[in-house]
C-alpha cells in the first residue's frame, strides 16, 4: 500500500514539473533539469504554432523552366518546403512557418536568390546589362525578393533572362495552392492522394 502512494505522489510530481516546465514556470535554480527546447529549424526560425499554407511557383533561367520535381528537393527546411510525392509536387511550397522567407527555401536547397542574382547548385545568374532578374507575385513586380514571405494561395514567378515572355511564364503557374489549402476542388488527377 505504502508503495503505491510513493508511486502515486512522484507520478503527480512529475506531471506538475513536466506541465511547469511546458508553461516556462519551472521554478529556476530549483536543481530539476529542464526540458529541452525544440530543435530550430535551417532556416533559423523558432517553432511556430501551426500553420499549413501553399503557394504555387515556378523559376525560369534563359527560358527554360527549372525542375524542381526531384526527391533531392523533398522536405528539406521544416518552414518552407516542398513535398514531390504528386504530379504538383515541384510547383508547390508547403509553408509551416509564417514569416518563413522565399529565400530560405532556396538556401535549404543550396540555392542563393536576392535581388540581382539566382544561384543553383552549380552556377549564378545575375543582372548583367543584358540579362536581367525579375521576381512576380500574383502577375505583380515584387522587390523583395529572397525577403519575401509567401502567402497562402500565392501564385510565384522569378525569372532571369533578355526579354523573356513574363506573361506565358506567369500564365504557366500552376495554381493549385488552393486545393492543397482546401479552399478550392481538388484537381480529378490528385483525389486519393496524400496532399500533405
Amino acid at each position: 500500500m505504502k508503495l503505491y502512494i510513493v508511486a502515486g505522489i512522484i507520478a503527480g510530481f512529475l506531471v506538475v514539473y513536466a506541465l511547469s516546465a511546458i508553461t516556462g514556470n519551472a521554478a529556476a535554480g530549483s536543481g530539476m533539469p529542464i526540458l529541452p527546447n525544440a530543435a530550430e529549424p535551417k532556416s533559423g526560425l523558432p517553432e511556430q504554432e501551426f500553420y499549413h499554407a501553399h503557394a504555387d511557383f515556378k523559376v525560369f533561367i534563359n527560358g527554360n523552366e527549372m525542375d524542381f520535381a526531384k526527391e533531392k528537393y523533398e522536405h528539406i527546411d521544416r518552414n518552407i518546403h516542398l513535398h514531390v510525392n504528386n504530379p504538383y509536387g515541384g510547383y508547390l511550397l508547403h509553408l509551416e512557418g509564417r514569416k518563413a522567407p522565399i529565400g530560405a527555401f532556396f538556401s535549404s536547397l543550396g540555392m542563393a536568390f536576392n535581388s540581382t542574382c539566382f544561384s543553383t547548385e552549380t552556377k549564378s545568374y545575375c543582372d548583367d546589362g543584358t540579362s536581367a532578374l525579375a521576381f512576380f507575385v500574383d502577375g505583380e513586380q515584387n522587390y523583395e525578393y529572397g525577403d519575401y514571405v509567401p502567402q497562402d494561395m500565392d501564385r510565384i514567378l522569378i525569372t532571369y533572362g533578355s526579354a523573356e515572355p513574363i506573361k506565358e511564364q506567369m500564365d504557366s503557374v500552376t495554381s493549385v495552392a488552393c486545393a492543397f489549402s482546401g479552399r478550392c476542388a481538388i484537381p480529378q488527377e490528385l483525389e486519393g492522394m496524400d496532399l500533405l
